[in-house]
This record gives C-alpha cells, sequence and structure tokens, in this order.
C-alpha cells in the first residue's frame, strides 16, 4: 500500500472502473440530429447513433470524480515505488492510450469531427508565415 492516503481504487477495481465506463460509452451512443431534406417526409428529425468517444473527462465524470483526478493521480503515482502504484500507472497509461486511439481512428473515419479531436489531442496544426518587405510600402514622395 502507499505511503499516506490509500488510493481510492485498487489496482483490479481501477481496470474494472475503467471496463465499465467503455462499456458505458459502447451502450449509450451519443444521438445526433439530421432532418430529411426531401420528399414525403421532408422535414422530419432523425436520430442517428454516433458512438460516444472515450475521454478522461468522460471517465471521471461517469464516475462522480472531479475532472483532475486522472492528472493528479498520475503525479501521485510517479512519486511512488510500490508494487501498487506501478500496477495503477500502468492501467492509467493503458487506458488513456485506449482513449487516445480510440477517438484518433474515429476522427480518421470521419465519425467525430476531425477538428475538435485533433485539438483535444493536442494535434495542431502550425503554419509559419514569414513576411519580407524589400520595398518600402510608402515613399518619402507619399508622406508630402
Amino acid at each position: 500500500m502507499s505511503a499516506g492516503r490509500p488510493f481510492k481504487f485498487t489496482p483490479e477495481e481501477f481496470q474494472k472502473a475503467w471496463e465499465d465506463y467503455f462499456d458505458y460509452c459502447d451502450n449509450n451512443p451519443v444521438m445526433k440530429t439530421d432532418a430529411i431534406r426531401s420528399g414525403e417526409r421532408a422535414g422530419e428529425i432523425l436520430y442517428i447513433p454516433v458512438a460516444r468517444p472515450y475521454t478522461e473527462v468522460g471517465f471521471c465524470a461517469f464516475h462522480g470524480l472531479g475532472e483532475k483526478y486522472l492528472s493528479e493521480l498520475s503525479d501521485t503515482l510517479a512519486k511512488h515505488e510500490d508494487s501498487e502504484a506501478k500496477q495503477l500507472s500502468h492501467i492509467l497509461t493503458h487506458n488513456r492510450a485506449k482513449c487516445y486511439e480510440q477517438k484518433y481512428s474515429g476522427a480518421a473515419a470521419g465519425v467525430y469531427n476531425a477538428n475538435i479531436i485533433a485539438r483535444s489531442l493536442g494535434l495542431v496544426d502550425k503554419t509559419e508565415s514569414k513576411v519580407t518587405v524589400e520595398q518600402p510600402l510608402f515613399s518619402d514622395e507619399d508622406k508630402e
């Protein structure tokens, strides 16, 4: 056991908590709405199930934890060398990777909005512009 306060989850409970969250996501898609655009049913609203993305914040909300719980847990685990902390750290790392991969694959396949997922994953497309002025924009004559 770790020094100080015990962890909220044992390694087995922590893995089960992740599995419960993933099952919830898989079995409870987000409902997207869209209107039928033509024909007799034009204007009728359709409800289209879309896979619910796996997120760390979603895990925390599902289990009634604060949104910073996982980052604080990660920081705490990094300070401990015992077996329980190492197991919890491995479980956390593995399931964070699962969240990342599911969002990335979903965005690549067009299931999720690629721009939103890219920002969520920290994938920013940076472009650099460099402007070089070869001639002055205004001559001395223009100032008069």
